[in-house]
């Protein structure tokens, strides 16, 4: 039987791309299983810094208030704003009294509740200052410096001595005090904001 030689060459030729198509194919099967990357492990939040306690924060005395406390507050946004650092208050027909404990001892807010029912007066501890520098140890004259150009500052006499009266130009210091400081000698004691030491704010 006579065979075509150009046959036998197109066999041979398709045999072996079948061959070498067998071969791809196999690798392709057999080759390495690709993987996923792991996963990063998940990162934590940067911590936070705590809300600070009013022990903390930067406890001096403003024409609106001392620390967290502010003049005109209610019973329950005093006793909201002080968290822990509240003391036991005192309480009858015409006052509460709220304490505030400090690193430097207890301030008081004073809530008269005929007819205000509010925080009239906060007494600051010892040591306390004023915002612009002045309080519990500064001279007379040092006060007159912070505040003579846009307030009135007088001397009065009260029930407990010379006191030292800051207020706005125009008002009453007795009525509309910003500050009152007890004067001993040449200096004066920490501020009282919103009265005047030696008034009596818990009466009728």
């Amino acid at each position: 039987m006579t065979t075509n030689p150009t046959t036998a060459v197109r066999s041979s030729a398709s045999n072996a791309t079948s061959a070498s198509n067998a071969t791809t194919a196999a690798a392709t099967v057999s080759g390495p299983a690709t993987t996923s990357p792991a996963p990063k492990p998940a990162t934590a939040p940067p911590p936070t810094s705590p809300a600070p306690s009013p022990t903390n924060q930067a406890l001096v005395a403003t024409e609106r208030g001392y620390g967290p406390w502010r003049l005109g507050m209610t019973d329950a946004q005093l006793v909201a704003a002080a968290g822990a650092s509240l003391g036991t208050p005192m309480r009858d027909d015409l006052c509460v009294v709220h304490r505030l404990k400090t690193p430097n001892g207890q301030a008081q807010a004073i809530i008269h509740r005929r007819p205000e029912n509010v925080t009239i007066v906060i007494d600051t501890p010892p040591r306390t200052k004023t915002d612009r520098g002045v309080g519990d140890g500064s001279s007379v004259a040092a006060v007159r410096t912070a505040y003579g150009k846009d307030h009135k500052v007088e001397i009065i006499e009260t029930a407990a001595g010379s006191t030292l009266v800051v207020a706005p130009l125009g008002k009453d210091v007795t009525r509309d005090p910003t500050f009152g400081f007890a004067i001993s000698g040449s200096t004066v004691g920490p501020p009282m904001v919103g009265g005047i030491p030696g008034f009596e704010y818990c009466s009728g």
